[in-house]
């Protein structure tokens, strides 16, 4: 049995608005047992994972810019050792 794209993405959005409404009814019921103040901000865990998530692309994305070689890296260290190699001898 072969599942589309949309099919997934609809069973994805379902999932996403049934944790957005739990977690909504959950606050509405505990939010006097909140420790700190910003737990009682409307959809904070959802935010806040959404901004982390973004976050952490982000991240990964300069890590990937800063680390990035050029493709002939290697080759071009390797004829600059060469070149020090025969001007050493």
């Amino acid at each position: 049995m072969r599942v589309e794209k949309g099919m997934l993405f609809c069973i994805f959005y379902i999932c996403l608005a049934f944790c957005a409404f739990a977690e909504m009814i959950v606050e509405m019921h505990y939010s006097d047992y909140t420790p700190f103040w910003w737990q009682k901000i409307p959809f904070f865990y959802a935010i806040s994972g959404f901004l982390s998530c973004i976050l952490l692309i982000l991240v990964a994305k300069g890590l990937g810019h800063w680390l990035k070689k050029e493709e002939d890296y290697w080759k071009k260290r390797e004829s600059l050792l060469k070149r020090e190699e025969s001007h050493g001898e």
